[in-house]
């Protein structure tokens, strides 16, 4: 996907022993009712059957692999982690940049209304080279964003609607020519309108402190999706992300993309994507994207302290 600032980093460094041990620990969720009328086979095997009947869940909704941000939070409890990999191609006067680096999205549920977020495009490498045969590389970590995320106001019925606020600061970190000098951050308001029962949007608006060539500098965000879920497996979708600055004092860029998910099980969805920039310099010409995320409990949800000062609220419609 897109680099920061543009495409919101994802974040946090993970291990792919970390990565197992979650897949491993991500048995399928029922509700109460239903998890005392089926047998334990049949919950371990809702997310590998592919003709499993996850309407009985309460399904896994990632984040990624949109440049928008959803509203709605993991639950208490509970640890998910969203991650993939990534390819840009960068055209400049004079070389061709190349990106390969692994987004990646920690979020840990401390109550119905709020998480935790821990986001980086982590392990990240960049190969520069040039129309006369120079070819130059380097490898290193991206800056690690700390932040959370707080559900405002949530609407039931027909047309379902949910806000939230997302708030990121990612303080000077990253090695070698990844690193960043200064702390940086965004915060944003974001948005789920479910208006039709298969079609949704899905707006974010905010505002960053980005570093250019270690001066930071102010510049406005936007991003739209539109998602359409045929089936409560299939989620296609098409999205643009908007900057107003892309640079200390250079022109606004946007992106634009596509792509689909696909809930594997409850606990377990897979994803692809593609997109390209059609305005600005910084933004990626054009990415490809494949992910994974994957949910665990850590507790269970009805007996988490936090969880007591909000209530339980009902399942929300999947946005994956």
């Amino acid at each position: 996907m897109p680099t920061a600032p543009l495409r919101i980093a994802r974040s946090f460094l993970v291990s792919p022993v970390v990565s197992l041990a979650l897949l491993g620990a991500a048995t399928p969720r029922l509700d109460a009712q239903a998890a005392a009328e089926v047998q334990i086979p049949r919950l371990a095997s809702l997310a590998r059957d592919d003709g499993a009947d996850t309407s009985q869940c309460d399904p896994i909704n990632p984040d990624r692999p949109g440049i928008a941000d959803g509203s709605r939070v993991i639950g208490a409890g509970r640890l998910q982690l969203e991650t993939g990999y990534a390819q840009e191609r960068h055209p400049e006067d004079d070389a061709l940049r190349r990106l390969s680096f692994v987004p990646a999205l920690l979020r840990i549920g401390l109550s119905s209304r709020v998480e935790l977020r821990l986001e980086s495009n982590t392990f990240t490498h960049e190969r520069v080279s040039s129309p006369l045969g120079g070819l130059s590389t380097s490898t290193g970590l991206s800056p690690l964003y700390l932040g959370g995320k707080v559900v405002l106001f949530e609407s039931g019925g027909d047309s379902a609607l949910s806000v939230a606020t997302i708030v990121r600061v990612a303080p000077p970190s990253g090695t070698d020519e990844f690193r960043t000098t200064r702390a940086t951050g965004d915060v944003r308001v974001v948005a789920d309108w479910a208006f039709t029962p298969t079609l949704s949007l899905n707006p974010n608006l905010g505002w960053a402190e980005y570093e250019d060539s270690g001066t930071r500098f102010g510049t406005a965000l936007g991003a739209l999706t539109l998602s359409w879920q045929p089936t409560t497996r299939w989620n296609p979708f098409v999205d643009v992300g908007y900057q107003s600055r892309e640079e200390r004092g250079g022109t606004w860029a946007m992106v634009v993309d596509a792509g689909v998910s696909y809930l594997v099980g409850c606990d377990l969805a897979l994803d692809l994507s593609a997109g390209q920039n059609v305005h600005g310099f910084t933004a990626p010409k054009p990415f490809v994207a494949a992910g994974v995320s994957v949910r665990t409990d850590l507790l269970h949800r009805r007996t988490h302290p936090l969880d007591q000062r909000h209530g339980d609220r009902p399942a929300q419609p999947s946005r994956l």
